[in-house]
């Protein structure tokens, strides 16, 4: 049974939504997009990146960004790997051991593994704005907002922790922000 745009019963889908879903209750909820993950996706165009990632646990590294692609190798949690590519379809380019392939961005992380969840990893580089990002004073959502600063707005990183911030200056003050929204 084909179901909307091609998708078919049993395929595994990422979908970016806005809202809560409580249990079954998807009231209120907005779908923002679809991606179909096993679906090769050639002709959507990588973000170049240049920087280290680790895998969140066990995850494929494929000939292509599609799961029904040749298996390169598994990789282990904690695997480091090189990320040349950003996709907007959920795909990441990594090379690993000399290998360029393509692994899920959902098991990829910026994190060092073995970082506690608030200790601190130093670093000193300039990242960039994916979207429209809350600058907080400190490492909770529910902290004030310093600012809010649009997409492709260049910071400069000194620090992160496991469980997702970024620190960040931001006119000569040192705010937080949600690592998953910024880049190398």
């Amino acid at each position: 049974m084909e179901a909307a745009d091609g998708l078919l019963e049993g395929d595994w889908v990422q979908v970016t939504y806005r809202g809560a879903i409580s249990g079954t209750d998807t009231t209120g909820v907005h779908v923002d997009r679809v991606v179909d993950m096993a679906e090769h996706t050639p002709d959507i165009e990588m973000t170049d990146v240049d920087e280290t990632v680790y895998t969140t646990g066990p995850a494929g590294l494929f000939a292509e960004n599609s799961t029904s692609a040749e298996k390169l190798a598994d990789l282990a949690k904690g695997t480091p790997l090189h990320r040349t590519g950003k996709g907007p379809h959920g795909w990441s380019r990594v090379e690993f051991n000399g290998v360029t392939g393509y692994a899920a961005s959902q098991y990829l992380t910026n994190v060092r593994p073995g970082l506690g969840a608030t200790e601190e990893q130093e670093t000193n580089e300039t990242v960039t704005t994916t979207a429209n990002l809350r600058l907080h004073e400190t490492t909770d959502v529910a902290s004030p907002v310093v600012a809010v600063v649009p997409a492709g707005t260049a910071l400069h990183r000194v620090a992160y922790t496991a469980d997702g911030w970024s620190i960040v200056l931001y006119n000569g003050e040192t705010v937080y922000c949600a690592t998953e929204y910024v880049t190398q």
